[in-house]
């Protein structure tokens, strides 16, 4: 049974389920029946016992109390039914419930006056099988009988309705109670859940007529409406208070001086960088914008809560991850009905057994932020590590736990970003610096010893470095990778070394990237030596200095290559397509290639790494933004597509009328911007539609491109008239390794200049009026949305800056911050004057000035270390201060999250269901601003 509706067949599983055992028996009710029991055979030739039962009124007794009350009143109190109750003889049981209302009782509970209907029959068949050795209900029957009299035209009409449930299968799992804690809890979050929201005093006084029982006690209500009636109460509850102005933050200046100027900063009091959760003059500020953000919310919340269904109706309640084949074992996630947290499995090749590797959903319980890895088994399968996250920082802990036992560990080690077992009792991870969070330093750490023992076998002292740590294919040698933004270099170990021993491939040469795949004894390595496209080498395992490289993959000047797998045959490459990936397969022995065709032009797929090295097939993950995600086995030799899994919908996307396009934008340097568009293009060509509306969104930074496969939560926006724009900008790789370059470093503007021009195409060729546009950015994405809001403002209506990266210069001076130092080669360093001035020219923060800006909503997290949330803080504070309109700026900050939010499933729904509302919303105010104007 996989449905949960409110009405229909089911509902009789509501009514008419094993609770009537508790109506015909419980004490207090037994003695209305008279109940006698005997043994009859079975069908498979077995036995049982028969509990039959009647009601003990006689009608003398019902005709003395049918002239005192109203018999109608008396059906829930079930004295009126007769039946039988089959009981199996050896656990008892309840294999059927048979019941109905007998004939001479009828008149007791059904009102027959004139021109009314008469209930003339009742019955109900339930029938119980066994479901994994617990009997549950198996089939459901209800019949009801009815005569309508019609006294005018002298008719009766009879009805006869019969409704019948069979149930296949039984998975009580799927059924998720409310927790009672959380059934009525006035708390922030409950909001999605509330009442109705218009107050209706009358409501409460019937209520109260009602249920007499529930009434609040005067003493009590006396206390409670000390300084307000409850009704006045809810009704504030669900309306907004007009009188809450916008925070105003306290103005501090701090200075400080650089290159010989002094400058000043108003609201450097702000950030908190050790504990802001204790610094009370921080979280009076915080408070006050979070209660601000509340208060404004309180009128979008049933739209709010319309979008956050509609978002849910596209997700599966139910979801398992394809499985991952390790050694003998299967692993897989999956998400019971509508968990927020997974539980991680594994199931033996030679049997269908399930075991339990880690259980999130109880680990999370007593955090309000958690976030674990996905296990990883040691050499003998008998252990798994995992990472767990309770802060919702960048900081992780690693743990163990026992398959034999199913214990966890005593042991764990702090501060690791990454890790790869070495043998069953020992691992090799990497430790974070504990201010800056830079995985700095590589040790082995022996299970159940200290870990200030654990041994160091690597340590990267240049601060914009970072390390990592990985197994090859064949599981027998380790390698340490240590790069900066766009240098590199790579060490490794065998594993059957008794003192690890680490050797040097290649020593760093400053701008120069590579990368290893070890395979047999060959190490292929991708660099963009000469190449900035990247080719591929390979060189002996033994003999690898750089003499000794031969070339087997050279660079393609039109196509970035962004991955390879290498297979005993194959190699598989994926590489950049002018915005999409493209993935192509060249057999090693002849150099033949083919590339992997989809159906539509417009789509994106990534081919997955495989553990296995002797294969012909890979899978392939694919999806366009009108199709959902697709998994397919890839057969090389045959070049054939299998699926093997599909994303599944509960409810579909609206696609009627849904175009995709791929358009090129002329930047003002003369670029050729490509961008995708998705919209409806019967609104886009309705002559009525003359304030069309758009949203757009990118990035932009760190040669991270822009996807374009399916996102069924841009579909709420789309159906509510809005384009959909992608714009490729510069600084991702999105047009190869050039692109990003020609938008970092001193020329990071090209990408706001991008996106802006490609904001001005959309008018231009009416996809979107001026002014009526929604922009949207993230982190780096974020100090894209808070240079554009103070480069070209009247192109917007609307601005989201989520995790906003938005104080440039005061965060990359700080080199005690995560990722400052190691992002000196992306953004510059102002300690050096002309990376200075150049950053200082387009930081958001240090660029807010006197003139009119959009509405602008902004979210960070008090527990983000990639960007801090004094970032939006500040900014927003300086905003209110400096602007020169009436435009809202909301502010929320999550006390409990980090940079990518809380940690739930649906916790991102959520979100965005605020950030829809909010967008949503300042459209409506439009239409009640015209019809104000028309009056």
């Amino acid at each position: 049974m996989d449905a949960n509706i409110e009405g229909g067949p089911l509902n009789l599983i509501g009514r008419d389920r094993i609770k009537y055992l508790e109506k015909f028996m419980r004490s207090g009710k037994k003695n209305k029946y008279i109940y006698t029991v005997s043994e009859q055979e079975t069908k498979d030739n077995g036995w049982e016992y028969v509990l039959t039962f009647k009601s003990k009124y006689d009608q003398t007794y019902l005709d003395k109390r049918l002239k005192k009350k109203n018999p109608r009143l008396w059906m829930n109190s079930g004295y009126f039914l007769e039946g039988q109750i089959h009981i199996d003889q050896e656990t008892f049981a309840a294999t059927s419930i048979n019941y109905n209302v007998p004939t001479h009782l009828k008149k007791y509970i059904c009102g027959y006056d004139t021109m009314a209907i008469k209930h003339f029959d009742y019955k109900i068949n339930l029938e119980y099988k066994k479901f994994d050795d617990k009997y549950s209900l198996a089939y459901v029957r209800m019949e009801d009988e009815f005569i309508f009299v019609d006294t005018i035209e002298n008719e009766i009409t009879p009805y006869s309705a019969v409704a019948e449930l069979f149930i296949e299968d039984n998975s009580p799992q799927r059924v998720k109670p409310f927790p009672k804690d959380s059934l009525f809890s006035n708390s922030d979050f409950n909001h999605l859940y509330d009442l109705p929201l218009s107050y209706n005093a009358n409501f409460w006084i019937d209520y109260m007529k009602k249920h007499p029982q529930f009434k609040i006690a005067s003493e009590v209500r006396a206390e409670m409406e000390a300084k307000k009636s409850l009704e006045k109460q809810f009704k504030d509850k669900h309306q907004k208070d007009t009188t809450l102005l916008p925070p105003v933050a306290k103005i501090v200046p701090y200075t400080y001086t650089i290159h010989n100027k002094t400058y000043t900063d108003d609201y450097a009091w702000l950030k908190d960088t050790s504990a802001p959760l204790y610094n009370n003059e921080v979280m009076e500020y915080i408070d006050a914008e979070n209660k601000y953000a509340k208060n404004y919310f309180i009128p979008l919340r049933k739209q709010e809560r319309i979008l956050y269904r509609e978002m849910l109706s596209h997700v599966e309640k139910e979801y398992t991850s394809l499985p991952s084949q390790i050694r003998g074992y299967k692993y897989y996630m999956e998400y019971g009905f509508e968990e927020e947290y997974p539980v991680y499995f594994r199931t033996n090749l030679d049997s269908t057994k399930r075991e339990i590797l880690l259980d999130t959903r109880e680990l999370a319980k007593n955090y309000d932020y958690y976030a674990a890895g996905f296990p990883t088994p040691s050499p003998n399968d008998k252990l798994v590590a995992f990472s767990e996250n309770t802060t919702g920082s960048s900081k992780a802990t690693l743990k163990f736990k026992d398959l034999v036992t199913g214990e966890m560990l005593q042991d764990s080690v702090l501060n690791a970003s990454g890790f790869t077992w070495i043998d069953n009792k020992s691992f090799i991870y990497t430790e974070q610096e504990k201010k800056t969070n830079r995985s700095y330093i590589a040790k082995i750490h022996v299970l159940n010893t200290p870990q200030k023992e654990d041994k160091v076998i690597f340590k990267e002292k240049d601060v914009k470095f970072s390390i990592g740590v990985y197994k090859n294919k064949m599981n027998d040698m380790i390698l340490i990778n240590s790069s900066s933004g766009i240098t590199s270099e790579t060490y490794f170990f065998r594993i059957n070394e008794t003192i690890p021993s680490l050797k040097l491939i290649y020593p760093r040469e400053q701008g120069i990237n590579y990368s290893i795949t070890q395979v047999e004894n060959k190490f292929f390595i991708t660099t963009n030596e000469n190449a900035k496209n990247y080719k591929v080498v390979v060189v002996d395992t033994v003999n690898y200095d750089k003499s000794n490289w031969k070339l087997v993959l050279p660079e393609d000047k039109d196509h970035m290559l962004v991955d390879l797998d290498i297979l005993k045959k194959y190699y598989v490459v994926t590489d950049k397509d002018n915005a999409q990936n493209r993935i192509r397969i060249i057999e090693r022995s002849s150099g033949k290639e083919h590339t992997v065709k989809f159906k539509k032009d417009i789509y994106q797929a990534s081919a997955h790494s495989s553990r296995e090295y002797d294969i012909d097939s890979i899978r392939i993950s694919y999806s366009t933004p009108k199709t959902s995600g697709i998994t397919y086995s890839y057969k090389i030799s045959e070049q054939e597509k299998t699926v093997l899994k599909k994303q599944k919908l509960p409810y579909p996307v609206m696609k009627w009328g849904i175009k995709v396009e791929r358009v090129m934008v002329t930047a003002r340097d003369g670029a050729e911007i490509p961008m995708t568009i998705i919209y409806n293009k019967h609104i886009k060509k309705s002559k009525e539609n003359t304030n069309r509306k758009a949203y757009i969104t990118s990035y932009g930074s760190y040669g991270s491109s822009m996807t374009v496969g399916f996102n069924a939560n841009l579909y709420p926006l789309l159906e509510r008239g809005f384009t959909i724009a992608i714009p490729h900008i510069r600084g991702g790789s999105d047009k190869g390794y050039e692109w990003y370059e020609d938008g970092k470093m001193f020329n990071k503007k090209n990408t706001f200049y991008d996106f802006i021009d490609c904001t001005k195409y959309l008018i231009e060729e009416e996809y979107a009026t001026k002014g009526n546009i929604v922009a949207e950015g993230a982190s780096a994405g974020g100090l894209l949305m808070g240079a554009v809001a103070n480069m070209a403002p009247d192109l917007y209506k609307l601005i989201v800056l989520d995790v906003p990266f938005v104080d440039v210069i005061n965060t990359m001076l700080d080199d005690k911050l995560p990722l400052t130092t190691g992002e000196y080669e992306e953004w510059g360093n102002p300690n050096i004057k002309k990376q200075f001035k150049y950053m200082k020219s387009y930081s958001p923060y240090d660029n807010v000035t006197a003139q009119n800006y959009p509405t602008l909503l902004f979210t960070t997290g008090l527990s983000d270390q990639q960007v801090g949330y004094w970032e939006p803080a500040k900014m927003v504070a300086k905003l209110r201060a400096t602007k020169t309109d009436d435009n809202e700026i909301i502010l929320t900050t999550s006390l409990h999250a980090g940079h990518g939010g809380q940690a739930g499933r649906f916790d991102y729904i959520r979100t965005l269901a605020k950030q829809y509302a909010f967008i949503v919303d300042a459209f409506m105010n439009d239409k009640k601003d015209d019809v104000i104007a028309k009056n």
